[in-house]
C-alpha cells in the first residue's frame, strides 16, 4: 500500500499486527470507532498510534514529560501528507500515485526555528511573544470589524507559565459567540431591538490560544505570492485575490482559518439570555452521548454530618427518661408546694 512510503527518518509507518476473529484491525478507542459505527462502515479513517498490539501508557502532563521534537515534527509531516493524499485522490483509489504526490510536496524537514517557538510557547511559557504578537493583531482586525475593542470588554485568563490548559466554563472570556444588542450582550437573541444602533454586532472573543492558533494557520495556509507588510487587515483592503486578512507576521494573507465551536450539538445558547446560559435542544437526536462541566450555582453546598453508634442512641434515650422523670417529679413537688400553700 502507498501509504506506507509517507514516513519519516524518524517515524515508519505499518499497519497493526493485532487481528480480531473476523481478521480485521481493531481500532484503538478513539472517536472514529463511533463515527464508523453511526455510519454503518460508510465513513472509514486511520487512527495514528504509537503502540501496537498493547496500550502503551505515555499519558503525563506537558511539564512532568520531556518532549521528543522529532518524534512531533514527524507525525506532523505524516499527517500533513495523509491530507494532502487524500485530497489529491479524486476517488480512483490510487494510494500509490496519490502518496507519492504527498511525498514530493511536503519533505522531511520542518522549520525548526518555529518548531523550537511554538514548543516553547505551548509547553512552557504561554504568554510568550509569539502568542502575543499574532494575538494583538486578530483583536485589531476584530475591533476593525466590529469597531469594539473586545480586549477592554472582557478579562481573559492568560495561559500561564508552564501553560495551563483547563478549559473551564464556555462564557464570553473564553470563546462563546454573542450578539451585543445596545450594551447588552446575549448568548442568543430572538427579539427584534437588533439593527436600531450601529454599535449592534456579532461580537467573539477566542482564547489567546485559540487566537494565535487561527492567526497561525492563516500564516502557513494562506501565504500570497507577493507580500504586503499590515498591521490590521485594513491594510490588506486592496488585495483582490482573496478575502485577505492581516496575521501577526505583519503580512496579508488570504483568510483560510475559521473558528469552530466545540459544543455538543445538543447544546444551544439559552434565547435571551446572557453569556454562560445554555439550554439542551428540543430537537437533538441523541446522536452523541452529552458532555459538559455543571456550572454549579453558589448556593450549592454540603452538609456534614457526625456518624454515631448504637452507645449514642441509648445515651440520648436515658438522657430523655432522666429529663422526663426529673420534670414530673419537679412538677409533682412544686403543686404539693402550691396547695399547702394554698395557692392553687
Amino acid at each position: 500500500c502507498g501509504w506506507w512510503s509517507s514516513g519519516t527518518d524518524n517515524i515508519a509507518i505499518q499497519a497493526s499486527s493485532v487481528e480480531a476473529e473476523d481478521g480485521e484491525a481493531p481500532l484503538p478507542p478513539t472517536p472514529l470507532t463511533s463515527l464508523i459505527k453511526k455510519t454503518g462502515g460508510a465513513v472509514g479513517g486511520v487512527v495514528l498510534a504509537g503502540f501496537d498490539d498493547a496500550f502503551v501508557s505515555g499519558y503525563h502532563t506537558h511539564v512532568a514529560r520531556a518532549v521528543d521534537l522529532d518524534s512531533i515534527s514527524g507525525a506532523a509531516v505524516v499527517l500533513a501528507r495523509a491530507a494532502i493524499a487524500a485530497a489529491y485522490d479524486g476517488g480512483d483509489f490510487d494510494a500509490d500515485t496519490a502518496s507519492e504526490y504527498a511525498n514530493a510536496l511536503i519533505e522531511d524537514s520542518v522549520d525548526t526555528d518555529l518548531l523550537t517557538d511554538l514548543h516553547h510557547c505551548l509547553f512552557e511559557d504561554g504568554s510568550c511573544e509569539l502568542f502575543r504578537s499574532y494575538d494583538k493583531v486578530e483583536l485589531a482586525n476584530e475591533k476593525e470589524r466590529t469597531g469594539l475593542d473586545l480586549s477592554t470588554m472582557f478579562y481573559r485568563s492568560p495561559l500561564g507559565t508552564p501553560p495551563n490548559y483547563y478549559v473551564s466554563v464556555l462564557d464570553a472570556s473564553r470563546g462563546q459567540p454573542l450578539v451585543l444588542v445596545g450594551s447588552l450582550l446575549y448568548g442568543s437573541y430572538t427579539k427584534d431591538e437588533y439593527g436600531k444602533k450601529d454599535s449592534d454586532a456579532f461580537v467573539l472573543l477566542p482564547t489567546t490560544l485559540a487566537s494565535s492558533i487561527k492567526g497561525l494557520l492563516n500564516s502557513f495556509l494562506g501565504t500570497l505570492d507577493d507580500s504586503v507588510s499590515c498591521k490590521s487587515s485594513k491594510d490588506c483592503s486592496k488585495i483582490d485575490d482573496c478575502n485577505a486578512v492581516c496575521t501577526g507576521a505583519n503580512v496579508c494573507v488570504c483568510d483560510q482559518a475559521h473558528y469552530h465551536l466545540a459544543m455538543d450539538e445538543a447544546l444551544q445558547a439559552a434565547s435571551d439570555k446572557g453569556p454562560g446560559f445554555f439550554v439542551v435542544s428540543d430537537e437533538d437526536e441523541g446522536i452523541s452521548a452529552m458532555y459538559t462541566e455543571p456550572y454549579w450555582s453558589s448556593s450549592v453546598g454540603v452538609r456534614v454530618y457526625r456518624v454515631l453508634d448504637n452507645k449514642s442512641g441509648l445515651v440520648a434515650l436515658g438522657f430523655g427518661v432522666f429529663v422526663a422523670v426529673l420534670c414530673v417529679v419537679s412538677t409533682t413537688f412544686i403543686k404539693r408546694r402550691f396547695e399547702s400553700e394554698k395557692l392553687f
